[in-house]
């Protein structure tokens, strides 16, 4: 260790700086503070002290917190020293009160939370005590990820929502957030059922996850009157009538980008209505499925319908992707893929091949909502999809929620015509080993079952009254 920091003492100021800028900031402040006068005066620069990270990323993305021992030397030796340099911290959620209250930070503008609940996160700062070395007013910067708590429980919509809105009375003077910046599904919000109090006339980017475009407009009504970016990640268009009128032109935003997970039968009516609102808008980007009856989207109609609208656009990144409402003569399809298939993926497919006899599935990935739509209150508006001409239905490649989505009677209604391939471990799990009252009105409407099985116990034969079973 001494040959090394003799050699890092060789070096000019400008050359060790530059090779420093090379690693994480907290490592620079870890291992320099405290060696000697000179690298203690570089390890104080303004350049490794403004931005700090003190948690640990995973090569699989996950995020933990710094090991006890390394943060004893940070709370007792490192942050009281630079605390007043000091302009945004990375916390993991563990370690956030230990961090605050070991010094004050003047001039922290911006905080990113990790792995936070909401339990937590309304603890932390609605105690004065947690927060007593920090002006909240003073943040102008606001990330947060919630995460499941240790029992693996998933937050729940409302819970998410709750914590957005009070994150506005908690940091009034908010410029920057960025409320889930991993996309997960199940940090996302919703004001299907209780329309939004919140208002802020400083919030100047926004980025996060909804529910459905009903969301998206109500952010969008003139709340956030000074929001110049806007990142938006929706789950669904949702079933109900669209009925919030917003008309009210969008002067201030500049960058808006609108990222869509289901197929959307109304573009023009939705989306290009929306865009136009954006008189001023410099960037756009657009990710989403569209449902189209006669309009190919293709160069010109994106030149005519959006190019022509937005005169000071000058970067716009899509990925469309076009689906006719409906091919009569496909009668047999064959689905794969490496992202999830949603309910409302499977009813586009239902109305665009309303004569389709086959269908082959292919997907391993558990669909995202699937524990909303199980619920009554989220399943009330989800249609039962009916595929009235289907004889064959090939499930031996998929996740059990695809199994689900099948035989569950309000998911799906299917004929009596329908022969049905399944691995009988799997049809055993999904009916709770041939007991589950919501699948069995399916199960006893099939015509025939292949399951691929050495034997198989005669009790199954009575949850298929009518099925021949091989």
């Amino acid at each position: 260790m001494k040959s090394s920091f003799i050699h890092l003492n060789d070096l000019p100021d400008e050359i060790l700086i530059y090779i420093l800028k090379k690693l994480d900031n907290f490592e620079v402040l870890y291992s320099l503070i405290g060696v000697n006068d000179r690298l203690n005066k570089i390890a104080n620069d303004s350049i490794f002290t403004n931005h700090l990270t003190l948690m640990k990323y995973l090569s699989n993305d996950s995020i933990y917190p710094l090991a006890n021992s390394t943060l004893d030397r940070l709370c007792s030796k490192i942050l009281p020293l630079i605390h007043n340099k000091i302009e945004w911290l990375n916390i993991e959620s563990s370690s956030i009160k230990r961090i605050l209250l070991v010094t004050n930070y003047p001039n922290l503008h911006g905080i990113s939370l990790y792995n936070i609940n909401m339990k937590k996160f309304l603890s932390i700062f609605t105690d004065k005590l947690s927060l007593i070395r920090i002006d909240k007013n003073e943040i102008l910067s606001l990330v947060i990820d919630i995460t499941k708590n240790k029992k693996k429980k998933i937050p729940s919509r409302e819970d998410n929502t709750f914590v957005f809105t009070n994150i506005f009375t908690i940091f009034k003077n908010l410029k920057y957030l960025n409320f889930g910046p991993f996309l997960n599904w199940y940090q996302e919000i919703s004001f299907i059922f209780t329309p939004p109090t919140v208002i802020s006339s400083n919030l100047l980017e926004l980025h996060l996850s909804v529910v459905n475009f009903l969301d998206c407009l109500y952010l969008l009504d003139g709340r956030f009157n000074k929001l110049h970016t806007f990142y938006v990640h929706i789950s669904s268009i949702g079933f109900q009538d669209i009925k919030i009128d917003n008309k009210d032109k969008l002067p201030n935003l500049r960058c808006f980008s609108f990222h869509c997970d289901s197929i959307i039968n109304n573009f023009e009516q939705l989306i290009l209505t929306l865009i136009y609102r954006m008189l001023n808008l410099e960037k756009l980007e657009l990710n989403v499925n569209i449902s189209m009856t006669t309009t190919i989207i293709d160069g010109n109609y994106l030149k005519t319908n959006i190019l022509n609208h937005m005169i000071q656009l000058n970067k716009f990144t899509f990925n469309i992707h076009s689906w006719w409402t409906i091919l009569k003569y496909v009668q047999d399809i064959y689905l794969f893929d490496r992202y999830p298939f949603e309910h409302e993926f499977f009813l586009q497919i239902s109305q665009s091949f309303p004569f389709v006899k086959k269908i082959n599935l292919r997907n391993y990935q558990p669909q995202n909502n699937k524990l909303y739509t199980e619920s009554n209150k989220d399943n009330q508006d989800l249609p039962i999809i009916k595929y009235p001409h289907l004889t064959d239905l090939t499930l031996n490649l998929v996740n059990d929620d695809y199994v689900e989505q099948f035989l569950l009677n309000r998911r799906t209604c299917l004929p009596n015509t329908v022969e049905l391939i399944i691995g009988y471990e799997q049809l055993k799990r999904v009916t709770h080993n041939f007991t589950r009252n919501t699948t069995r009105i399916n199960c006893a409407k099939l015509s025939s079952l292949c399951m691929l099985a050495d034997e198989i116990p005669k009790y199954v034969k009575d949850y298929f009254p009518h099925t021949k079973i091989y």
